[in-house]
């Protein structure tokens, strides 16, 4: 759970259970992170463009530093929480910052990009999971359409069934 002030206004909280039913992007940042600087623009611009919510978790910095950085080189996050003391960052399993997780409608990490996100990582790697979230929640609302299978190559997983929920995505079409 991130549970943890915001980093604009530290009256309210990031709760992890607020984010349900969607999935949606966790990027640990701070802003003496040079890969996470040179990261903030790309992430506004994609996120923007492709519809993609992305919260941030300012890791192990001082909070006056971190909004002058977003200040400066733009804000891409809904809302970014503080991990002053990095315990949330050690419930994911942070080795080191820049790391990006993409995170399912029930709360539970799906994918996880250690390093700087470029054009190409959001394109080759993050946004399809995250479409392919999307798409299985759109699926299993409603089992007669596939609104989204026809973008994507999809094989079963190992050792189960064929179905959107079981697809191990390969690549966008």
């Amino acid at each position: 759970a991130i549970d943890r002030p915001l980093l604009e206004d530290q009256q309210q909280v990031l709760h992890l259970q607020d984010l349900r039913g969607r999935a949606w992007l966790l990027n640990v940042w701070a802003s003496w992170c040079a890969p996470c600087r040179q990261e903030l623009p790309v992430l506004a611009e994609l996120s923007k463009r492709d519809a993609v919510a992305v919260y941030g978790l300012n890791y192990k910095d001082q909070p006056d530093k971190a909004r002058a950085l977003l200040r400066v080189a733009g804000n891409p996050y809904r809302a970014s929480a503080i991990d002053g003391d990095g315990r949330v960052g050690m419930d994911f399993g942070i080795q080191g910052v820049p790391e990006t997780f993409v995170i399912d409608s029930q709360g539970r990490v799906r994918y996880r990009h250690v390093g700087p996100v470029t054009a190409e990582i959001w394109r080759d790697r993050l946004l399809p999971v995250i479409r392919s979230l999307q798409c299985n929640r759109e699926v299993s609302a409603q089992p007669s359409q596939r609104p989204c299978w026809p973008a994507w190559q999809c094989w079963p997983r190992p050792g189960r069934p064929l179905g959107t929920r079981n697809c191990w995505i390969v690549k966008w079409r």
